[in-house]
């Protein structure tokens, strides 16, 4: 999606730099498909808080999205947003059940591309999915899992399938890792839209609050009894708690 620069008429649009939705579909959205979403604020069931710098936020609509786990072909009719992700979704039509869905939206997915999905997939065509075994080795994938997607689902990332082998195939996951998954889970072909979304600016706290993020404060300008690093002088980076941060392991190792 292309980014657009606001004129600066306020001191607030000055450096903000959001993505261009013009081109999107803005049609009704499909009634079947979409659910009011329950804003906790970060509370729990007595309200205390226990997520801090959540709360407020403009109200949003869930989109429930298809995962394709059976046999599917499917005509795609829009892009749309979500404002619950950071990729784009797209509205398929079913032509097989006669009905609408919402998948994951990959890079160069337009309205009328032609969408397949199962086991006897053999097409390697963006937006296609289909079994790590049907896939070439090399290709650039998204959306792996076995039944639901669990790696490259935000904008712009992506996989690349290393190595296959009979039971377990190697990938790369957008963060670099080599990890090995079951040779007859999904991945659909190409990688997320939306791939400029780490491009946008801000620009103003108050877009910040429509999203339901409430003011930070840093912990040296607290007190000591608010924050361990409050009252000034040089200390060790932990948490409110008192936990170490900043540079310590939070993967458990597995292996042992």
């Amino acid at each position: 999606m292309l980014l657009k620069k606001l004129k600066a008429i306020t001191p607030g649009l000055r450096h903000q730099l959001n993505s261009d939705k013009t081109l999107l579909y803005n049609k009704p959205l499909i009634k079947s498909l979409i659910k009011r979403e329950k804003n906790n604020a970060g509370r729990n069931n007595r309200g205390v808080i226990c997520i801090r710098h959540r709360g407020g936020g403009s109200r949003k609509l869930l989109r429930k999205i298809s995962w394709l786990s059976n046999d599917f072909n499917g005509i795609v009719t829009g892009i749309e947003y979500d404002p619950q992700r950071s990729g784009l979704i797209a509205r398929v039509f079913d032509l097989e059940q006669k009905k609408f869905i919402y998948v994951l939206a990959t890079k160069n997915l337009f309205p009328g591309s032609r969408i397949q999905m199962g086991r006897n997939v053999s097409d390697i065509r963006i937006g296609n999915r289909l079994p790590i075994s049907n896939i070439p080795a090399g290709s650039i994938i998204s959306l792996v899992g076995l039944k639901k997607a669990i790696y490259a689902r935000a904008a712009g990332t992506s996989c690349q399938l290393l190595q296959k082998g009979q039971l377990l195939s190697k990938i790369r996951i957008p963060s670099g890792e080599i990890k090995y998954i079951k040779s007859n889970a999904f991945a659909t072909i190409g990688m997320i839209s939306n791939e400029n979304h780490n491009l946008q600016v801000i620009g103003k706290a108050g877009k910040n609050r429509l999203r339901g993020l409430r003011p930070k404060v840093r912990g040296v300008a607290m007190n000591p009894v608010d924050h361990p690093h409050g009252g000034g002088g040089g200390k060790p980076s932990v948490t409110p708690w008192g936990k170490p941060t900043k540079g310590q392991p939070t993967k458990k190792n597995k292996q042992k």
